[in-house]
Order: structure tokens, then C-alpha cells, then sequence
């Protein structure tokens, strides 16, 4: 099975001062994503896809500024690391 783990996955609405870590994992062992990795990050919410956020890749973590969905409304979103 596969999972992410996010610390801190709690923002109040239009808050921009926030960095997320992301840790992938493959049946509890850690899948190390380097800088050179493609990697997009897909958002979504009960209504279906929003937007692509090009993340940062730093020491096999997987980084997202939360000024990049500022202006998403206050909801319930999931993330597809690709």
C-alpha cells in the first residue's frame, strides 16, 4: 500500500506562510524521490480536479509552498504526488 504522510495537514483559509513536507512510502518503507525525479502534485476536492502545483524536491522530500493554493476556497482537498 502506498500512503503520505504530510505533518501540520491542518491550514486556516488563505494562509501563505506555510511549507509541507511530503514523505512517500511503499509498504512502510520509504520511497526517496530525488531532484532530478519529475514530480507534479495534483489537487482535488469532492468536485474533481483543481490544479497541477510543481513542487520543490530537496534530501528526498518533497516540498510544497502554501502560497501556490492561497486562493482555493476553504474545503477538504486531496493530493496526487505523480
Amino acid at each position: 500500500m502506498r500512503r503520505v504522510t504530510i505533518n501540520n495537514s491542518l491550514q486556516k483559509a488563505r494562509d501563505t506562510s506555510r511549507v509541507y513536507e511530503l514523505l512517500l512510502f511503499d509498504d512502510d518503507k520509504q520511497t526517496i524521490v530525488s531532484e532530478s525525479d519529475n514530480v507534479t502534485v495534483k489537487i482535488g476536492n469532492r468536485t474533481g480536479f483543481l490544479l497541477d502545483i510543481e513542487p520543490g524536491v530537496t534530501n528526498g522530500v518533497i516540498t510544497i509552498d502554501s502560497a501556490k493554493f492561497a486562493d482555493l476556497p476553504a474545503d477538504d482537498y486531496r493530493l496526487e504526488i505523480w
